[in-house]
């Protein structure tokens, strides 16, 4: 189990970082690399975090085979219509990170539980990837091909997504400067839990902004003590006082 406890360890180390790749996809249940199931069962790992293979030739999966098909969708075409100034291009590029983050966080491990054939993975700030497995269909298309059918289910999810944006806290030096735990149990610890609990996410942007995303009310409602410790961090961070 010690392999085990350094992959949970080492994610946790890099803050959710983490890239797990077997050197198979065939898998004996009493073999030691079985164990990796404690792990995802105690969400110390994600399935996301892991490498996928095919189940005939144990490659890789590509971008692009005759096995899968790939999607690719930009959260940030969506957007882009409603930016008529440059302010709100770079406005647009920061709600469609955010979405991003949150739809990476919350919405792709469900999607990827309901099927095993589908993997999800962000590139870039925006840009969503699904992998999905072909399987012979004698009838038309199945709908996991279909780029159609997964804009309609992202746009449906996002509706009840908020992203608010904090402003530029400087936020790469901000997240570098929250412990993992304070003498008063505040810190990066605390703050994924919350996250959890709340179904939210708190987004550093490399550009220096931070945003919160989630449903509107848990963001207006809830979300105080999250706000306060951000707040207390800004200011032991720079020395100024910000309110959000």
């Amino acid at each position: 189990m010690l392999q085990e406890v350094t992959k949970a360890a080492l994610r946790q180390i890099c803050r959710g970082g983490i890239t797990i790749a077997h050197t198979t996809s065939t898998i004996d249940p009493f073999s030691v690399t079985s164990f990796y199931e404690v792990d995802l069962s105690l969400d110390y790992i994600h399935k996301e975090d892991m490498v996928q293979y095919y189940d005939d030739d144990q490659t890789a999966l590509p971008t692009t085979d005759k096995h899968c098909t790939v999607l690719k969708i930009d959260l940030l075409q969506s957007l882009l219509p409603m930016a008529t100034t440059v302010p709100a291009k770079k406005s647009v590029e920061i709600t469609a990170e955010g979405q991003a983050q949150w739809l990476q966080a919350y919405w792709f491990p469900p999607q990827i539980r309901k099927n095993s054939d589908i993997t999800f993975k962000l590139q870039g700030k925006s840009n969503i990837q699904i992998t999905c497995k072909n399987t012979p269909r004698e009838d038309n298309m199945p709908k996991q091909l279909s780029e159609e059918h997964w804009i309609s289910q992202i746009n449906a999810v996002l509706k009840k997504i908020e992203v608010q944006d904090l402003g530029n806290l400087d936020a790469p030096s901000l997240l570098n400067s929250i412990p993992d735990q304070d003498s008063d149990g505040r810190g990066i610890i605390n703050l994924r839990e919350m996250e959890k609990q709340l179904s939210i996410k708190v987004v550093f942007c490399d550009n220096g902004h931070v945003l919160l995303v989630g449903q509107k009310t848990k963001l207006q409602k809830k979300c105080f003590v999250v706000r306060n410790m951000l707040s207390h961090y800004y200011w032991r961070l720079s020395g100024k006082d910000v309110k959000f």
